[in-house]
């Protein structure tokens, strides 16, 4: 955003870039999306790429434009939700059915803003509880012919508009004394506007490997759920405890099964599970808190069931420095031998470490550069003078005849100069042996930014009750 820019819209639109402008009467911002096959930088399903008072672009991934509903869908909501915190519109304009504007529905229903969208003919779409919790929220249908009965049916409470009645309704909305909804800051506003579902969802992809096997996992701390899309797409059965209760509702919408609790409570209930997922939860406790929640995750397991935890490592350099403090709710590092250790307090135990699985070797590194060989200048030999030359001598050259005595002299050039080549590559082959010992140093040392932003432990219960965690 540029210093002196003044953004200023009643109604926020949001269409394709390849879609016709629309003429409103009251001040509007559009957020343009363009759906591209290529991958975007840094695994993004979305990223501005031009931002004026009046317009947003965005490039989304192709893969973002599907309706079969899930959070890799999700590319937009974070932009959406930034323009909503940003301008506070009196009504949000969706001109388009691609899933990653239909799940906008939602994310404009949490800040309480009015949700128009617009329905070209003939256009119609499967059900499914993602759908139907996205139709449910609609305010309005825009559409300039007959409604499809199926789309009129999944959203009941919406409003019909006629295209030339949509200025008049939003220029009412537009002028109405009603106050605007309150927004205060709370995890799900980080939620909705720092994240990108669908490269989380990349990230975690992985870990729901570790739960082969398991008939009922429990994911702690779950958010809005995308690790429980994740077993439900590898056929594992599970459900989720998240205590923000904004963020549990969103998650539900998607037909997933979330409980509103406070997690370390919910833990030490009845519910037993084989399997415990707890993904980017342990930073967010002092120590006393981890070792609670490590005791309720053990009293929680059935013998022999599979935790699986997931956390900042803080020997990451990438953590350290570009994502821990982002988060408005992290508490400190935890160094994943000490949650081994803690873990062993309540009968679990290590099966597998992605900190063991890659050495984090710490390389030296002086801080002036390893000084290269210094090769000395090998003067090259003067000429010897060649004696007065006879008339014979004179006689033989302009017939082409190259003197004795000058030969010898350019023979004993050509051997001084053959001589100081080799000493020259001599000196070369050391220098070039010397810089790739220093790129191997350094490279060495550049690895500690390789390694892995996160420490994952897949930890298992003691099948004997040798410890008793109630």
């Amino acid at each position: 955003m540029a210093g002196g820019d003044v953004f200023e819209a009643a109604v926020v639109v949001v269409q394709a870039a390849d879609r016709g402008n629309i003429v409103l009467s009251v001040p509007s911002r559009v957020l343009l999306y363009q759906l591209v096959s290529e991958p975007l930088p840094g695994g993004v399903s979305c990223r501005m790429v031009a931002e004026t008072p009046d317009t947003v672009s965005c490039e989304v991934e192709a893969a973002c434009g599907g309706l079969e509903g899930g959070f890799r869908l999700h590319a937009l909501n974070r932009f959406l939700a930034r323009e909503l915190v940003r301008l506070r519109p009196r009504a949000v304009l969706l001109r388009g059915l691609d899933g990653c504007v239909l799940d906008l529905v939602r994310v404009a229903s949490f800040f309480r803003v009015p949700v128009l969208l617009e329905v070209a003919a003939g256009m119609d779409i499967e059900p499914s509880p993602w759908l139907l919790d996205c139709m449910g929220r609609l305010t309005a249908l825009v559409h300039q012919e007959s409604l499809p009965p199926a789309m009129a049916q999944m959203a009941p409470q919406a409003r019909h508009l006629q295209h030339g009645d949509l200025n008049t309704v939003l220029e009412e909305w537009c002028t109405s004394a009603a106050p605007l909804a309150a927004v205060s800051f709370d995890y799900s506003l980080y939620e909705f506007l720092l994240r990108d579902p669908p490269l989380l969802m990349r990230m975690q992809a992985p870990h729901a490997r570790l739960f082969s096997g398991c008939h009922r996992v429990l994911d702690v701390g779950c958010g809005a759920g995308l690790f429980l899309q994740l077993l439900g797409e590898a056929g594992i059965p599970a459900s989720g405890v998240e205590r923000n209760p904004v963020i549990a509702e969103y998650g539900r919408g998607m037909g997933l099964d979330i409980t509103t609790a406070d997690a370390l409570e919910f833990l030490e209930g009845d519910a037993r599970f084989d399997g415990v997922y707890c993904s980017h939860f342990v930073e967010h406790l002092p120590i006393d808190g981890v070792e609670r929640l490590l005791q309720g995750i053990a009293r929680a397991l059935l013998p022999g069931g599979v935790a699986v935890l997931v956390f900042p490592d803080p020997e990451s350099i990438r953590s350290q420095l570009l994502g821990f403090w982002r988060d408005p709710e992290h508490v400190r590092f935890y160094h994943p031998e000490l949650v081994e250790t803690l873990a062993m307090l309540f009968g679990l135990e290590l099966e597998w470490s992605s900190y063991h699985a890659q050495p984090h070797d710490v390389v030296p590194f002086a801080l002036e550069p390893q000084a290269l060989p210094r090769a000395e200048a090998q003067p090259l030999a003067p000429s010897s003078s060649l004696p007065a030359q006879g008339w014979w001598s004179r006689a033989m050259t302009r017939l082409g005849f190259v003197p004795g005595s000058r030969v010898a002299e350019l023979e004993g050039r050509l051997a001084n100069m053959e001589s100081l080549l080799t000493s020259v590559m001599q000196d070369n082959n050391q220098t070039v042996a010397a810089l790739d010992e220093r790129t191997r140093h350094l490279w060495a040392v550049n690895r500690t930014w390789a390694w892995s932003d996160n420490a994952v432990l897949k930890l298992r219960k003691r099948p004997s009750p040798e410890v008793d965690n109630a």
